[in-house]
């Protein structure tokens, strides 16, 4: 192996380690819900407790009124007790060094299935937006977009990738509400075409997992009980609006946007005949950005490779156009600098993304099918 390949990720590992040193609520918005809901269950303890989410973060910020509520599954906890079973700077550091890399791995492989960019598109790519976000408030949603592209690759062939299809799963649901028709889809699409020698690799495959979740099926009760309070906040979803004026009236809106969701999935369902490829793996995952139930700016980092691709045409000259759209992008990213986080004015950017995509639509399909040969250095 090339010793300078490694540079990056050396490189990645001490900027986060400054970060966490010279910054320290860097990255500690929502990382300390992951450290004090992985350390209350490793305690023993119901993680998904508001009052003793509170204590645990009392701890360490002495300053907070309010939990920072722990709203994932039971089964994103394998995931997150390696990287926050130690003290918070610790965690901090360890998802700030994990989301770093996914992000230049993403780069890397993006670069090779869609195309080479020079300097400044490359530049716009790691300043996008939602990564930002993610970066800066220690979300995971960049595990998201990992699961995007190793789902993308893995549906050339599920039989031949089905380790990358179960780990795009896997990584997809620790936040499913933010991508469910692009879950549900993946799994209908697994259901049709594996073999039964595929199924047996994943059943054993994920058995550790199950096992984990049947020793301690008393999680989901207060999992499913806190997804309430995702309901009630004001985030980046069309959600918000459509609560504030369909259901202003409603006793009930929670169990009224279950049934608004179940007719996006099926109307989800029927479009595509009940299977994903990479060619409509884009527009489903915008419909459940756009549709789902609570999502905030971090959660758009899962268009990462889309806007690579984006990017790619701009930088070939294929899309001209590109240019006014990019200021529309990077419009609040001073203002989000500067402390405004009303997470409200963000649905503007999967909008735009999605009429970039309408806009660009057969040059893009032409990227993800590898019609178009990438572009060499």
């Amino acid at each position: 192996m090339n010793v300078y390949r490694a540079l990056p990720l050396l490189f990645i590992c001490g900027l986060a380690a400054i970060v966490v040193l010279a910054m320290p609520t860097f990255g500690s918005v929502d990382s300390i819900a992951f450290w004090a809901g992985t350390q209350l269950f490793l305690d023993g303890k119901d993680p998904y407790d508001s009052t003793l989410l509170l204590a645990k973060q009392l701890e360490v910020d002495g300053t907070r009124t309010i939990a920072q509520r722990f709203l994932n599954p039971p089964w994103a906890l394998p995931l997150l007790i390696p990287i926050f079973a130690a003290n918070l700077s610790l965690s901090k550091f360890l998802l700030f060094s994990i989301n770093g890399c996914i992000l230049w791995g993403t780069f890397l492989r993006c670069r090779t299935l869609l195309g080479h960019l020079s300097l400044v598109p490359s530049t716009v790519f790691f300043i996008f937006l939602p990564f930002v976000s993610c970066l800066h408030l220690g979300q995971l949603s960049l595990f998201l977009l990992l699961g995007i592209v190793l789902a993308y690759e893995a549906l050339q062939d599920i039989n031949t990738h089905w380790g990358k299809m179960t780990v795009a799963l896997y990584l997809l649901s620790i936040k499913p509400q933010s991508v469910y028709v692009v879950i549900v889809l993946l799994l209908l699409t697994l259901l049709r075409e594996a073999t039964a020698k595929t199924a047996a690799k994943i059943c054993v495959f994920i058995s550790p997992l199950l096992a984990f979740l049947v020793v301690n099926y008393d999680l989901f009760s207060p999992w499913r009980q806190s997804l309430r309070f995702g309901f009630t906040l004001r985030t980046s979803s069309l959600a918000t609006p459509l609560r504030d004026t369909l259901f202003e009236y409603a006793s009930s809106y929670y169990s009224l946007f279950w049934l608004l969701q179940a007719v996006v999935l099926v109307g989800c369902i029927i479009l595509f005949r009940a299977r994903i490829s990479r060619l409509t793996l884009y527009p489903c995952l915008l419909i459940s950005i756009l549709t789902a139930p609570y999502s905030w700016l971090y959660d758009f980092s899962t268009l990462g490779a889309l806007f690579f691709a984006l990017l790619v045409l701009f930088d070939r000259g294929t899309a001209p156009k590109w240019f006014l759209a990019l200021p529309l992008l990077l419009l609040v990213c001073p203002l989000y600098a500067l402390g405004y986080r009303s997470f409200e004015v963000f649905i503007w950017h999967p909008i735009i993304m999605a009429l970039l995509y309408a806009t660009y639509s057969k040059q893009i399909k032409v990227l993800l099918s590898g019609e178009s040969q990438p572009l060499r250095a």
